[in-house]
């Protein structure tokens, strides 16, 4: 399925170039995507019904990325594997660095989908 997902552009580690990683998620929940490479959810979240983020139609992704305040971030278009039909509770993200799966009243950004695989396809923003 076609779909939108915004990265943070980071390092893996202080000698590595720059890689695209998961906007929010850090520690074990960290996911590092390349093109036209399959990417996966953790285990661990995926066991409990958590997969990665995607944004179902690219004006409601360009809308949520033009909403973020932050610099090095970019939008791609994805192919999603193993879409969820149903979204999990939202959690807290901080509370996710550490393992911990704590649901927050504020919910998921609008038009938000979970995949358990997703690959980049073609750079948007």
């Amino acid at each position: 399925m076609k779909a939108y997902k915004v990265f943070l552009i980071g390092r893996r580690g202080w000698k590595s170039g720059p890689v695209l990683m998961s906007l929010h998620a850090r520690g074990d929940a960290t996911v590092y995507y390349a093109r036209g490479q399959w990417s996966e959810a953790p285990g661990w979240l995926w066991e409990r019904g958590y997969g990665l983020c995607c944004i179902e139609t690219e004006e409601k992704a360009k809308k949520y990325f033009n909403s973020i305040p932050w610099n090095y971030t970019e939008l791609w278009e994805v192919e999603a594997e193993e879409v969820l039909t149903k979204l999990p509770p939202a959690m807290d993200l901080r509370a996710l660095n550490w393992k911990q799966l704590q649901v927050v009243e504020d919910g998921w950004v609008e038009g938000t989908i979970m995949a358990r695989r997703v690959k980049l396809i073609r750079q948007i923003l």
